[in-house]
């Protein structure tokens, strides 16, 4: 250190106590706000590719069934097979992603999950038993 001796008593241990204090406070509100940021730029981006996807998967799936009753045009039990074969096709698949966002909201780790596991690393360390 400096080489100057640290006030010794009551008072002086209290004053460190509390600049520790304010220290760790400072350091979990600094660790909150990080990870604020990063769950803020992360729900941005995960709308803006979900728009995307859904509007170009919307289009995509509108010209396939365009595409098919214009190919099945000449026979009309022909055209209403290939429309109901498509739209089972579609339930399936709207099936699957509900399937897999569940999957995903329910494993997808808690937003702020490193704040709250200092803090409670904190509160243990400070819990005497």
């Amino acid at each position: 250190m400096d080489g100057t001796p640290r006030p010794t008593g009551l008072w002086a241990s209290a004053t460190r106590l509390l600049h520790t204090l304010i220290q760790v406070v400072e350091t979990r509100v600094e660790l909150f706000a990080l990870e604020w940021r990063e769950q803020r730029i992360r729900l941005v981006e995960v709308l803006i590719l979900t728009s995307v996807a859904v509007f170009l998967g919307g289009l995509s799936l509108v010209m396939i069934t365009i595409t098919v009753v214009f190919a099945t045009w000449a026979n009309p039990q022909a055209r209403l097979i290939a429309l109901l074969l498509m739209t089972l096709f579609y339930i399936a698949g709207a099936v699957a992603a509900g399937l897999r966002l569940n999957h995903v909201l329910r494993h997808t780790e808690a937003p702020f999950s490193e704040t709250l596991g200092q803090l409670k690393k904190d509160r243990d360390s400070l819990n005497p038993s």
